[in-house]
């Protein structure tokens, strides 16, 4: 279980899916302070799940109110 848990907070590569840029841009910018790599934003669940194929990352933050999701 801690093994888990330590990879978890080690992550290197997150995917961004949100609808609203400045909620976007902003942890774009968290993620990057703590040194994670950033895919995306998507903003369309189609872009999301190519993202998501193509970079397969450690973590999402996915919008909850994403049309077509």
């Amino acid at each position: 279980m801690i093994k888990a848990s330590n990879k978890a907070l080690n992550s290197e590569s997150a995917l961004i899916v949100e609808i609203e840029a400045l909620i976007a841009l902003n942890l774009i910018n968290l993620l990057k302070d703590i040194k994670h790599h950033v895919h995306g934003p998507a903003a369309k669940s189609v872009q999301a799940k190519a993202f998501a194929s193509a970079t397969q990352p450690d973590l999402a933050f996915i919008d909850m109110n994403l049309p077509g999701a």
